[in-house]
């Protein structure tokens, strides 16, 4: 009985934590998402902030080292600083936590893809679209980020494969994307279609490669 007692205990401390982990996970993930919805990457108070809640994430991570999704959520918040080498460690360590996280292969992917190491960046990009395979953005960061490494014919089959899902929730980007693999492969018709298309769901190209490379998510 006394093992019992100190195993049952054990157990609820081991409880408890994982509870404060995860309430802080949720309490930093909250402020992140406020701070970057508008952020471009020259705001500089901005800047200061999320500098202030890595801080505070990496303090946490101290008491919650298992936590895949707290090490994972302080490679986005690296992500958005651009502190790319930084958010791959971060990011790295998650899927070392739990290789299965969709979430955490996909912030490693695009923190070693934000750092030109394309294939195996992809190949974790890929995981995640296999783990979670009805989260469509990610099939969508996945087909940006192939035209990215300039595997325009990836590009090109991912983004189709976005546009025949029929959601229009991403259209815009997929025939934009597309658009642009297709120039790569000078065929220029197929391109000044998507183009077109993708004008006609007034989408702002530009924008999105902006919003894409300072991180956001």
């Amino acid at each position: 009985m006394r093992y019992l007692y100190i195993f049952l205990i054990l157990l609820i401390s081991s409880n408890a934590a994982a509870d404060l982990c995860s309430d802080e996970y949720d309490k930093f993930s909250k402020q992140h998402i406020a701070l970057t919805e508008n952020y471009d990457g020259t705001n500089q108070k901005t800047r200061s902030e999320l500098l202030i809640l890595k801080q505070k994430i990496e303090k946490t991570i101290d008491n919650c080292r298992k936590s895949a999704r707290l090490h994972t959520l302080a490679a986005w918040v690296c992500v958005s600083l651009e502190q790319n080498a930084e958010a791959s460690r971060f990011a790295q360590k998650a899927v070392e936590i739990n290789p299965d996280s969709w979430e955490s292969n996909d912030v490693y992917g695009n923190s070693l893809v934000l750092l030109g190491k394309y294939d195996l960046g992809l190949s974790y990009l890929e995981k995640a679209t296999r783990l979670a395979p009805d989260k469509l953005y990610l099939l969508m960061n996945l087909c940006s980020s192939y035209e990215d490494a300039k595997q325009y014919q990836k590009a090109i089959t991912t983004c189709t494969e976005v546009i025949s899902k029929k959601t229009n929730e991403f259209d815009g980007p997929a025939y934009y994307v597309r658009g642009r693999a297709y120039n790569a492969l000078k065929m220029k018709d197929k391109a000044d279609s998507d183009f077109v298309k993708a004008k006609a769901l007034n989408f702002d190209g530009d924008q999105y490669y902006k919003d894409e490379h300072h991180g956001t998510n």
